[in-house]
């Protein structure tokens, strides 16, 4: 080690302390390694320095020989550095739009899933009371009722029909929400009026109390 000053050898790590011991020369020249090459940085200076250590035999004496020559790569090392730093910037922002682009896709999916079992219920209502209203004819409070129904079915259906067509304003961020106010009985009986077909269907029974 004394083929590089103090200064020097205590900012080598282990490993590049390891190549200029005699063991490491040694094994360098043995292996046909004419010279070996290590990056330090010396924060006293703040420089980066590279030692290059070249391995050779004495002729006279076949004793091995090294010797060190340090040059600064500070600029080079630093431009690298930032290159590598913008390479990971650019990278990580590539890798957050592809999980953006997975999350949104994965969203679209699920919500056309639910939609087309939604859609489904509507049009269940205003197949099943068309064909109420076809038998009864000659009931005509009935039939009124039966077309209020589907009627009422069909607006649902219209609104979820508006609701895929707003994915495209949603994803521009032109999608606005307007407040106002409700009437929760005529929602609720809206509701009880598209499932009611679906119900009839499977014979079961449902009440609903609105307060």
């Amino acid at each position: 080690k004394r083929i590089c000053n103090q200064t020097m050898i205590k900012f080598l790590t282990p490993n590049g302390a390891d190549l200029i011991s005699r063991e490491g020369i040694e094994k360098a020249n043995n292996s046909g390694v004419s010279f070996s090459n290590i990056d330090v940085y010396i924060e006293k200076i703040k420089k980066y320095i590279r030692l290059t250590f070249l391995y050779s035999k004495n002729p006279f004496n076949n004793h091995l020989m090294t010797f060190c020559m340090g040059s600064d790569i500070t600029v080079a090392t630093e431009e690298k550095l930032e290159r590598e730093k913008k390479e990971q910037y650019q990278k990580n922002l590539i890798i957050d739009s592809l999980k953006r682009a997975e999350t949104a896709s994965k969203a679209k999916t699920e919500f056309l899933n639910n939609m087309s079992h939604d859609i489904r219920t509507p049009m269940n209502a205003i197949v099943g009371f068309t064909d109420l209203a076809v038998n009864h004819l000659d009931d005509k409070t009935k039939v009124e009722e039966y077309l209020k129904k589907i009627r009422s079915s069909s607006n649902h259906l219209l609104n979820l029909i508006n609701d895929v067509l707003d994915m495209s304003r949603i994803e521009s961020g032109k999608m606005s929400i307007v407040e106002k106010p409700e009437n929760l009985s005529e929602i609720m009986g809206e509701i009880r009026n598209i499932m009611q077909a679906d119900i009839n269907a499977k014979k079961l029974q449902f009440d609903m109390q609105v307060s």
